[in-house]
Order: structure tokens, then C-alpha cells, then sequence
């Protein structure tokens, strides 16, 4: 009875296990062709006219029936947590195509300190490393519906619910620091759902006392609409203090930030591109410092920015 939007992912809840599709299929012109596809986790196959009913009957060409433009569709079957999305297609007498999706979303989020991490990312050995998981369908035993593994080998973990449907949940596990190098972590949902996700921990990272990565000022040059964003990845273990300052080429200090307890992972520090008393800066190249810092070791990272004004239009003059 829910409406549902093409390619807007359908909740599926409370535990139920039949599923009830329900649709109609309207043209402009005679629809010569209509497909249900079933995507699941195992391939993607067609399934039979025979299991679904179409009213009227296809082909319909006669007046009463509006000339094959508008039909009804009802499929009903077992619900089977692999499948991923349906489509509703149809096609033309011009042979224009028209899909339609029922999407039953399956989505995983690898996290480190609860910041998610992109494929890749760089990681402290002992970061804090987590799961958000959203199945298709409910689950209710965790521990026996969902298997986690690392590094091929299997791990134990914690399952936090994080609403009620049973559908949403966090995957928490502890571990030894992790060597350097890449690393994989695969979930395998209701049997037959699978993601992976990879993480790297860099070679030495303590020994070299590094904390901060990827640092990077965009726009830059910046001007006055816009300002600055600093984005930073943070390697650490644990919160973790950062001080942004900017200074002029003879070194006043024109801004600071300073955020204690910050979490490992990506982060984002928007600037209006004003100084400390909210002054518009003069064109030029200025110079920006981060310093990140916690009880047993800091990091560095120098930059440089440069302002730039945009020109004023003048007034066209009357000729």
C-alpha cells in the first residue's frame, strides 16, 4: 500500500515475508513491450510474464482497452533478502524505453574515531574502527545474520541498533594495532549481501610523529565572497587538540582557530576569508600554519594562501 518513487530506496518494515507489488503502466502511444527484471545479489534475471498478471491482457490493441496504453501490473512473491531493486520497464511502439526502479537499499560506512573514511584512507594502527550498515530487509540476530571479517579472517563485533525497524545498525569491534599496509573489510548480510571497503596504515607513522594529512586550502586564491576552506585528515589514535593560525608575510597573526578533542578522520574548517576583527584582507599572499597535538605527540603543516580582489565593473558609458 506505500507509494514508492523510482529509484528512492523503499524501507521494507516490520519483518514480512511476502512481497506485494502493485503498478500502472501508462503511454502516450501503444506500449509493444513490458519486462520485470529482478536485480539481486546473485545476477539480474527477467522474470516470466507467467508469475506476474497484467490487466488487461497483453497485447491489448482493441478501443476498449485504449489501444494498449495503459495497462495494470500485480506481482506477488516470497520476499528473498538478495534481491536489490526491481525495474518496471516498458517500451513503445517507437520503441522508446521507460524504466521504472523499486530500489531496496543496501549501504555500508567504514568509519574511523565515527568519521567516515573514503577507500584507502590512511588510518592510525589503533584507530577506532566501525561499521554503519542499512539492510534492505530487518534484522534480528545480528551476531547470525551478519558476518564481518577482516582481512579475510573472521571478527568478532558489537551491534548497535540505531533505530527501530532493525534495519539500521553500527558494527563496533576492538583489535591489536593493524601492521602497515592495506587492509579489507568485507560484510556478508542474510547469506548473500556482500561490501568491502579497504584502509591503509602508513609505514612508521608513530616513529615519524605524524598526525596530519592531506592538508589542503580551496579556494585558493580566495577573495572576499567566498573565503576559505581548510580540509585536513587527522591520524591519530584519540581526540586530538588542532590550531589553525594566519599570518601575514611579515608575520602578524591576522586569525586562529583552535578545536580541543577533535575525532580522527576528514575534517573541514570553513573561513569567511575576514581577519580576527572581521576586516576584509588586503590582495596578496598571506601564510597559514596547523598544528595538531596530543600528551605524547604534534604535527606541522605550513601553507600559504593568496587573496585576491575581484575587479569592479564599471558602467558602460552612453556613446
Amino acid at each position: 500500500g506505500d507509494t514508492v518513487i523510482s529509484d528512492r530506496p523503499v524501507a521494507l518494515a516490520p519483518p514480512r515475508d511476502t512481497l506485494h507489488l502493485e503498478a500502472d503502466l501508462v503511454s502516450n502511444v501503444q506500449i509493444s513491450q513490458i519486462l520485470l527484471i529482478e536485480n539481486a545479489s546473485g545476477g539480474v534475471r527477467v522474470i516470466p510474464d507467467t508469475t506476474y498478471t497484467l490487466t488487461p491482457a497483453f497485447p491489448e490493441t482493441a478501443a476498449a482497452g485504449r489501444g494498449g496504453r495503459r495497462y495494470h501490473l500485480s506481482y506477488t512473491t516470497p520476499l528473498r533478502p538478495g534481491i536489490l531493486r526491481y525495474t518496471l520497464r516498458t517500451v513503445d511502439r517507437y520503441g522508446l524505453t521507460s524504466d521504472f526502479n523499486v530500489v531496496f537499499q543496501f549501504f555500508t560506512q567504514l568509519r574511523a574515531g565515527g568519521n567516515p573514511l573514503i577507500e584507502n584512507d590512511a588510518v592510525s594502527p589503533n584507530a577506532d574502527i566501525s561499521l554503519k550498515v542499512i539492510l534492505p530487509t530487518p534484522v534480528t540476530a545480528p551476531q547470525t545474520q551478519l558476518i564481518l571479517e577482516v582481512d579475510s579472517l573472521s571478527q568478532a563485533f558489537a551491534a548497535v541498533s540505531l533505530e527501530a525497524t532493525g534495519r539500521e545498525w553500527l558494527l563496533t569491534w576492538t583489535h591489536n594495532p593493524y601492521a602497515a599496509g592495506t587492509h579489507r573489510v568485507e560484510l556478508t548480510a542474510l547469506d548473500s549481501l556482500k561490501r568491502a571497503h579497504h584502509f591503509r596504515v602508513l609505514d612508521g607513522l608513530s616513529a615519524q610523529n605524524r598526525l596530519l594529512r592531506d592538508v589542503v586550502a580551496f579556494p585558493n586564491p580566495f577573495d572576499d565572497q567566498v573565503g576559505s576552506t581548510f580540509s585536513y585528515y587527522l591520524i591519530a589514535d584519540g581526540p586530538t587538540d588542532v590550531m589553525l593560525r594566519l599570518f601575514t608575510v611579515s608575520g602578524r597573526a591576522i586569525y586562529q582557530r583552535v578545536e580541543r578533542g577533535v575525532a580522527p578522520g576528514y575534517h573541514q574548517w570553513a573561513w569567511n576569508g575576514l581577519d580576527s576583527e572581521g576586516d576584509k584582507l588586503a590582495n596578496g599572499v598571506y601564510l597559514f600554519k596547523m598544528v595538531a597535538s596530543t600528551s605524547g605527540r604534534s604535527d606541522t603543516y605550513d601553507g600559504r594562501l593568496v587573496k585576491l580582489r575581484k575587479p569592479r565593473r564599471s558602467d558602460p558609458t552612453t556613446p
